[in-house]
């Protein structure tokens, strides 16, 4: 239980297979122009431009990285998550490339938190971050005391932690979906969505309330479009 609500926290993609591959071929509608200018504070000589699909991620760009410092520019059909990753390092960056010329701050002790400045739908999808953490300290605090008690097979324990545990997973449901409705008209709402077709309980009918609450806009995004194909075969 615990892996599935660190699930929304690592945001996403930690363990993502690198792969390289040909641009997907999207139907194109528009499109528009991004800069993203990068600030490292560790050694790297070069950071790749990855695409994510299927929990793999395809490179579709590199940049040279001079004194610390990186830029993409490019276009994109619409604003979705990218990763980016370095030559010979793990850790893998995910952010929101929307069209607006915003910078990133990246430190290597906090890969998962980097500082984005000049994008909303960044510090949009941040304020989700961080209220969902506030709710996952409650796992912190319980999920010792559920090892302690399987070690120790206690029955009983275990019935109390877990019905606990499946309050605050509820909870935290709860508030995503809410999250989602009240910022329908953000495309951060559409990823939020295609997360929710990731959890090892998916509630079909919540899927298809709040998809159908989003704009044509937001449907027709990258993320949206792929909780509309999940929809027609469910």
């Amino acid at each position: 239980m615990k892996k599935l609500l660190f699930f929304f926290i690592s945001f996403w993609l930690i363990g993502c297979n690198n792969q390289t591959s040909k641009k997907n071929k999207d139907i194109i509608t528009s499109t528009a122009n991004y800069t993203l200018n990068g600030t490292i504070d560790f050694d790297a000589t070069t950071v790749y431009l990855n695409k994510i699909r299927n929990d793999s991620l395809f490179k579709i760009d590199s940049s040279s990285i001079n004194n610390k410092k990186f830029s993409f520019k490019g276009t994109i059909i619409s604003p979705e998550r990218f990763a980016l990753t370095f030559k010979k390092k793990l850790p893998v960056v995910i952010i929101i490339l929307e069209p607006k010329d915003f910078s990133v701050f990246i430190k290597k002790k906090a890969f998962n938190d980097p500082k984005i400045i000049g994008s909303p739908l960044n510090t949009l999808l941040l304020s989700y971050k961080n209220t969902a953490k506030g709710i996952f300290k409650n796992i912190d605090y319980l999920y010792p005391q559920f090892q302690k008690a399987r070690l120790e097979n206690d029955v009983l324990k275990l019935q109390e932690i877990k019905q606990k545990m499946e309050s605050i997973e509820s909870g935290f449901t709860n508030y995503s979906y809410q999250f989602i409705k009240h910022h329908k008209n953000s495309y951060v709402a559409a990823m939020l969505l295609a997360d929710h077709l990731k959890t090892t309980k998916i509630d079909t009918f919540r899927i298809k309330e709040t998809y159908n609450l989003l704009p044509k806009k937001i449907q027709n995004s990258i993320d949206g479009k792929h909780v509309a194909n999940w929809i027609k075969l469910h």
